[in-house]
């Protein structure tokens, strides 16, 4: 074997050493895809029952917007309203980690919206915070920090 063979053998990156920097590089370029986590973190329903269904109605349309448009807002960070005819007024709120893809945001929000329908039925304000996303309601004008 010849010292010119010797040297560029010396010189070759072993397997596992290409492996890490692929799974460096695929992960910095977030090609890397999961679903979303889901699990429930915790809920906080205003126990008022008095809501009308108008308000029920602008509450679904809230939250719809919400899962429509979080994902291609900055950030993921997407602030809605919703108005009942004339009266009331509702304030919502959704948010998703920033490392999920457009489709993953969507999918967690959409959970999301789904665990507020369940579990806050008739409530006048609702948050639902997921592992990964969360969807906030209000009759009144709030922010986030």
């Amino acid at each position: 074997m010849s010292s010119k063979t010797r040297r560029s053998d010396t010189h070759m990156a072993s397997p596992p050493r290409i492996a890490a920097v692929v799974i460096a590089l695929l992960h910095a370029c977030k090609v890397i895809k999961a679903d979303p986590d889901t699990t429930l973190q915790y809920k906080i329903c205003n126990g008022d029952a008095s809501t009308t269904f108008a308000y029920k109605d602008s509450v679904k349309d809230l939250l719809q917007d919400i899962v429509d448009k979080t994902s291609s807002s900055g950030f993921y960070n997407y602030y809605s309203e919703s108005m009942e005819f004339l009266t009331k007024t509702c304030y919502g709120h959704g948010a998703c980690n920033g490392h999920l893809s457009h489709p993953d945001c969507d999918a967690c929000l959409s959970a999301a919206k789904q665990k507020i329908l369940e579990l806050c039925k008739l409530s006048v304000g609702a948050q639902v915070q997921l592992t990964d996303c969360r969807i906030r309601y209000e009759d009144y004008f709030f922010q986030e920090n």
